[in-house]
C-alpha cells in the first residue's frame, strides 16, 4: 500500500471518530508511524483526546470500532487500563492493519506537561511493561504526534509546552536516574556473589533502563517508549561508544554474575562521564522516587 492510500484510510478513521463520537476533542497519529520509525509490521497508534468535563461516549466509540472491525473488539471504559494509559481498544481496520486506540485526558496531559517543565515527573511501575510508565512519555507523545483532527487547536497548544526540552527536567533526570542506576548496580553485588541470578539480573536490567532515561534527557530528546529506546540511545551525540552493545553484552553475554555487575558498573561510569558538573546539581542526587 502506498503512503497516499494509507493516509487516506487514516483520514477516514480520524473523521469517523471525531465526528461520530461525542466528547472527542482531537485525534492524533502517534507511535512509530508518527515518528517515521515504523516498519511494515508496525501498529497504527491513534490517540483520542477528550475533556474531563465531557468524557468520551464509549458506547458511540464502540459502535464505530465494531463497524470498522467485525470481530467486535472490546472497547475499554475511561480508566479501564489505569491512570496513564487510561483506556482504548485494539482492532483491525482494512487499509490500516492493526490499530490501537488510546485515550488521553486533555486536562491530565496539560497538567503533566506543566509539571515536566518544572522538572517534576511521576512513575507508575504497574502501568506498562517492561519498566512501567514514566510521565515523561506524555511529553514525548505530544511532541512527536501528528494531529489528524484538531479543530480547536488543542494539540497544537499542548505541543508548545514540549519545546524546547525543559532544562530543569533534563538536569533532574540526569542527576537522579544516574544515581539510581549506580545505587542499583551496587545493590546487585551481594546477590551476584550468592549466585542469585533472579535478583542480580533484575537489578542490572533496571539499571540499564535508568541509564537509557539519563541519555535521553542528556541529549534533550523526549522519551516515548521502551521499545527501540536502546537502539535510539546509540544514535545520540552524547553517549559512551557502543552503549547499546555494552548493555546487551551485560544482559545476554557469556559471563558470570559478578562479572556482569562489574561490567554494568563500567557502563554507568561511561554515562557519568557525559554528565558534566554544571548539568548535574549534587542536591538532586536522591534515591527517592516521585
Amino acid at each position: 500500500m502506498t503512503d497516499l492510500a494509507y493516509f487516506a484510510h487514516l483520514a477516514v478513521l480520524a473523521g469517523r471518530i471525531a465526528d461520530d463520537v461525542p466528547g472527542v476533542v482531537a485525534v492524533v497519529l502517534g507511535g512509530s508511524r508518527a515518528r517515521g520509525t515504523h516498519d511494515t509490521g508496525s501498529d497504527t497508534d491513534i490517540g483520542i483526546f477528550y475533556s474531563d468535563a465531557q468524557p468520551l461516549d464509549i458506547a458511540a466509540l464502540t459502535a464505530v470500532a465494531h463497524e470498522l472491525d467485525p470481530t467486535k473488539p472490546e472497547v475499554a471504559e475511561i480508566g479501564g487500563w489505569g491512570p496513564w494509559v487510561n483506556g482504548g481498544a485494539w482492532l483491525h481496520s482494512d487499509g490500516l492493519g492493526r490499530v490501537d486506540l488510546l485515550y488521553r485526558s486533555v486536562e491530565h496531559v496539560e497538567r503533566t506537561l506543566h509539571e515536566l517543565r518544572q522538572g517534576e515527573r511521576h512513575h507508575d511501575w504497574w502501568q506498562q511493561p517492561a519498566f512501567g510508565f514514566t510521565s515523561v512519555i506524555y511529553g514525548g507523545e505530544v511532541h512527536t504526534c501528528r494531529p489528524l483532527r484538531d479543530d480547536h487547536g488543542t494539540v497544537e497548544h499542548l505541543k508548545q509546552l514540549t519545546s524546547p526540552y525543559p532544562e530543569e527536567l533534563r538536569r533532574r533526570i540526569v542527576a537522579e536516574d544516574l544515581w539510581r542506576a549506580e545505587f542499583t548496580v551496587a545493590n546487585a553485588r551481594t546477590p551476584a556473589f550468592r549466585d542469585d541470578s533472579y535478583t542480580t539480573m533484575g537489578c542490572l536490567t533496571r539499571a540499564a533502563a535508568l541509564l537509557v532515561q539519563v541519555l535521553f534527557a542528556l541529549n534533550r530528546t523526549w522519551f516515548v517508549n521502551d521499545k527501540g529506546s536502546l537502539d535510539q540511545a546509540d544514535t545520540f551525540e552524547r553517549r559512551p561508544p557502543d552503549f547499546g552493545g555494552s548493555v546487551v553484552a551485560v544482559l545476554t553475554g557469556a559471563m558470570g554474575l559478578v562479572e556482569r555487575v562489574e561490567a554494568m558498573s563500567e557502563v554507568c561510569a561511561g554515562v557519568a562521564r557525559y554528565a558534566s558538573a554544571p548539568e548535574v546539581a549534587p542536591t538532586s542526587r536522591s534515591a527517592n522516587s516521585t
